[in-house]
């Protein structure tokens, strides 16, 4: 998906915890290799990883933020999902996402996560569950319509193409994923081209 918006002239920056000295230099070939512009790895917490991607919006330059906060991911594989942990680590994610709500007047956020976890094994997710299968997606900002829930089965896959709609960038035609067009009553962001 970065690449398809670097093409169309729109930069993707990258905002997650701190990776360590090890793991930057790979991350970064990862994602310079997929089209993004800036990885900044920021933070323990998830506090401190939306102040670093609060620090980039304030630059008000257009484009995709993509920010990870793996603070429940990381507890819930080593201490189970639902564990004391996990909860600690979901409520430091809450707070860093509470620092990134005040931009949701200015900018169109997806919220969700790659996986849920912990119906069959407390510490997995690879087993066919509905706790691993089914996980939150929040779509909120300008032109997004409120209170509404989407109907159709949603998947992963329809966030990327989501993201390019939004932007007005075609979506590929071998992406499987088709745009949340529902969730928006109005698009204030860039003219979208339908997919």
């Amino acid at each position: 998906m970065s690449r398809v918006l670097a093409r169309a002239g729109i930069p993707t920056d990258i905002v997650t915890a701190d990776l360590g000295p090890a793991a930057l230099p790979v991350a970064w070939a990862l994602a310079s290799t997929a089209g993004a512009r800036r990885l900044v790895a920021k933070g323990l917490r998830a506090w401190d990883t939306a102040a670093a991607a609060q620090r980039l919006l304030s630059q008000r330059e257009d484009g995709l933020l993509f920010v990870y906060l793996p603070d429940c991911d990381r507890a819930g594989h080593a201490h189970g999902w639902m564990s004391e942990q996990y909860l600690e680590a979901a409520a430091h994610v809450d707070a860093g996402l509470g620092l990134l709500s005040g931009w949701t007047d200015e900018a169109v956020f997806i919220i969700t996560a790659d996986h849920g976890g912990g119906g069959v094994t407390a510490s997995e997710h690879h087993e066919p569950h509905p706790v691993n299968d089914h996980i939150p997606l929040i779509v909120a900002g300008p032109g997004v319509t409120r209170r509404h829930q989407l109907t159709r089965a949603i998947s992963l896959l329809d966030v990327p193409a989501t993201v390019l709609w939004w932007f007005g960038v075609p979506v590929p035609g071998d992406y499987e994923g088709r745009p949340l067009a529902k969730a928006f009553a109005r698009v204030s962001g860039p003219t979208p081209v339908p997919a």
